[in-house]
């Protein structure tokens, strides 16, 4: 039996796993964005307001003002015509389902095959299902997914390291052939 000379790499290095996480819980906080977004939208369109106005040269209570206004009106649309309200709500379901979507292969391309492994392949299902099924998308299912991906991957990876270390301690006390005992202790065969 050949002895491993290094110690196995491990699946995934720690960049990778950084960036892993940091798409998913980039890619959980759009979706929650984008999931209430019948509520966000007029915000986001009342700060918009302010951030143009401001960077355009008006002062800022111009900006506070303007942007408290046009997010006003923007709810009371929502709020005063149904159909608004619903195309705007619409728009943000379909929005969440598509950041799931494009978070979730964002992660098969930084986690790799890993990711479908068979132990973590029922895990990514389970989390790409709830990610783009709507009602069910509401929570976040990128992170924890990634987390338990990335738990069960360094636990592999301890483990083979254990079995390498396991290996070099055996190799190491094992016994040298009679033959290369003597020449150690000088007497030629």
């Amino acid at each position: 039996m050949a002895l491993a000379q290094t110690p196995p790499k491990p699946k995934m290095l720690a960049w990778r796993v950084t960036l892993a996480y940091t798409v998913a819980v980039i890619g959980d906080a759009l979706k929650l964005f984008f999931n209430f977004f019948i509520f966000t939208a007029p915000v986001f369109v009342g700060l918009a307001t302010k951030s143009y106005l401001e960077a355009e040269g008006w002062s800022s209570w111009v900006g506070n003002i303007a942007g408290l206004v046009t997010g006003s009106a923007g709810a009371a649309l929502e709020i005063g015509i149904p159909a608004i309200g619903a195309a705007i709500q619409f728009f943000g379901i379909i929005m969440a389902i598509v950041i799931g979507g494009v978070g979730w292969a964002l992660l098969l391309i930084i986690v790799g095959t890993h990711l479908l492994a068979s132990k973590n392949l029922l895990k990514a299902l389970l989390g790409l299902g709830a990610s783009i099924i709507p009602f069910l998308n509401l929570f976040p299912t990128l992170t924890p997914t990634v987390w338990l991906v990335v738990r069960d991957m360094r636990k592999e990876d301890h483990e083979a390291r254990k079995r390498w270390e396991k290996e070099q301690e055996t190799t190491r006390s094992a016994p040298l052939p009679r033959e290369v005992q003597r020449v150690l202790a000088g007497n030629p065969i």
